[in-house]
């Protein structure tokens, strides 16, 4: 077996034995009690400055400002925004919509 091959299958191997130890630091986003409970929730409006520093619209940041949600918790039925040619949720009764 060639090393390049052999680290490769060490490497993979190492991902296997490490993801259980990721997953378990995830919070679910399934969303199934209809709230963004466990997730935090930024909001606001970009004047256009550059770069954007995504922790200015988190709560307590410079441009948080919630009345600029665009984000909500949804149940099935069709999007309109696509002509009506998508479901909002694809398994279960809730699914989080990120911006509109």
């Amino acid at each position: 077996m060639k090393s390049g091959l052999r680290a490769t299958m060490v490497l993979a191997g190492c991902l296997v034995i490490a993801m259980p130890a990721i997953a378990g630091t995830f919070v679910n986003g399934g969303f199934e009690d209809g709230t963004f409970n466990g997730w935090t929730q930024g909001a606001g409006y970009c004047n256009g400055y550059w770069p954007i520093i995504p922790t200015d619209f988190l709560p307590g940041g410079t441009y948080y400002n919630i009345n600029y949600n665009a984000s909500a918790v949804v149940t099935p039925g069709p999007d309109y925004t696509v002509g009506n040619l998508l479901n909002r949720v694809y398994n279960g009764s809730y699914a989080a919509r990120i911006n509109e």
